[in-house]
C-alpha cells in the first residue's frame, strides 16, 4: 500500500506543479511513469507535454508528429 500511495503522491504533486498549465490527471500519471521508466519515449499528439518536465527539470523523450513541424514550415517558406 505505501507503494500506491508514494506514486499518488508523486502524481498529485505533478498535477499542483502544473496547475496554470493545466495538466489532466492523465497526463500526470504518463509524466510519472516516465519518470519511473527512464528509458521509455513518450507517443502524444498533445504539445503540453513539451512543456511538462520529469524529475523536475528534465525534457521527457517523445515520439510526436509535432516536433519539428516549425522547421519543416520554414524549409518550405523560406
Amino acid at each position: 500500500m505505501v507503494k500506491n500511495q508514494d506514486e499518488r503522491d508523486a502524481t498529485l504533486r505533478l498535477l499542483r506543479k502544473y496547475a496554470d498549465t493545466p495538466m489532466s490527471f492523465a497526463d500526470a500519471c504518463l509524466v510519472r511513469m516516465s519518470e519511473l521508466r527512464r528509458n521509455s519515449r513518450l507517443f502524444t499528439l498533445d504539445q503540453d507535454f513539451a512543456a511538462y518536465r520529469r524529475n523536475g527539470r528534465e525534457r521527457i523523450p517523445l515520439l510526436a508528429p509535432w516536433q519539428g513541424a516549425q522547421e519543416r514550415w520554414n524549409a518550405l517558406v523560406l
